[in-house]
């Protein structure tokens, strides 16, 4: 990717099969890409923080924990949060060697969709080190692309999203770590509550809370594999009342406790 060098804050090791490349970036606040040309299929999925993406002249959003497929031919330009670091995986897939099955099924516009856990599980083994072997590599990017396109269905598509949704989840990503209510949110970009909750079950398929508590679910899990800090330290930063709730939803969504989690990451195994 053709990144301006000066925000980015950290770049790991480009890793590549015969037809496609993964990689991974972290931004620092108020980063942008491009504009360039996209030349091949891509999958970005942004793991933290947040952005969006002006493709063929329209603006498409790209939430934290989504993921967004985009196709050759087209002109980009990403803007990454300003308030923020931004931490984001990509595959490039070679237009020329993806299966003509795979292609007819790729949505003709951008299509934004909540990150699936099979796929950020493929993604951290195909970003480890030492790379996995380049025929490893192709079998896994397949396999993403099949599994993102059985997420996506043969008629999803993303359209931009409404200002006053934008307003919420800038609103979410600056102040996660608050008491937010869902009233708190509303006002934040002008609307009423139900207004609000309509939103986000028309353009993102969940509700304001849920969106939240995914969130701080998100970054107390990013925490527990980056830091040493106590499951109790943790959830209170992250905007959890108690470490007994953050640790239902890490078990819920991850499969397991913090404790298990960090002590799997830590002990080289993945996740």
């Amino acid at each position: 990717m053709a990144e301006t060098d000066k925000y980015i804050s950290k770049i790991h090791p480009y890793h590549r099969g015969t037809w496609c490349g993964f990689g991974d970036v972290h931004y620092r606040p108020g980063g942008t890409c491009g504009p360039r040309r996209q030349h091949s299929y891509q999958l970005v999925m942004l793991l933290k923080g947040r952005s969006r993406i002006r493709w063929n002249g329209a603006w498409y959003p790209l939430p934290e924990r989504h993921a967004i497929l985009l196709t050759p031919g087209h002109e980009e330009l990403f803007e990454f949060s300003r308030t923020t670091k931004t931490h984001h995986t990509w595959i490039n897939w070679n237009a020329e060697r993806l299966p003509s099955a795979l292609i007819r099924r790729v949505p003709a516009v951008p299509a934004a969709f909540p990150l699936p856990l099979s796929v950020e599980a493929m993604m951290e083994a195909a970003l480890r080190r030492p790379a996995p072997t380049p025929a490893a590599l192709d079998h896994l990017g397949q396999a993403i692309l099949e599994e993102c396109l059985s997420v996506l269905g043969p008629a999803t598509t993303a359209q931009p999203l409404p200002p006053p949704l934008e307003k919420a989840l800038a609103c979410m990503e600056q102040r996660a770590e608050e008491a937010l209510t869902l009233t708190d949110i509303a006002r934040s970009c002008g609307i009423t509550p139900p207004h609000l909750v309509k939103l986000f079950r028309t353009h993102l398929k969940t509700t304001p809370m849920k969106h939240l508590w995914q969130l701080r679910t998100a970054r107390g899990r990013d925490s527990l594999l980056a830091t040493g800090l106590s499951v109790s330290e943790i959830a209170h930063r992250c905007g959890f009342q108690n470490p007994f709730h953050f640790s239902r939803l890490i078990k819920d969504r991850y499969g397991k406790s913090p404790r298990e989690l960090r002590k799997k990451a830590w002990g080289g195994t993945g996740i």
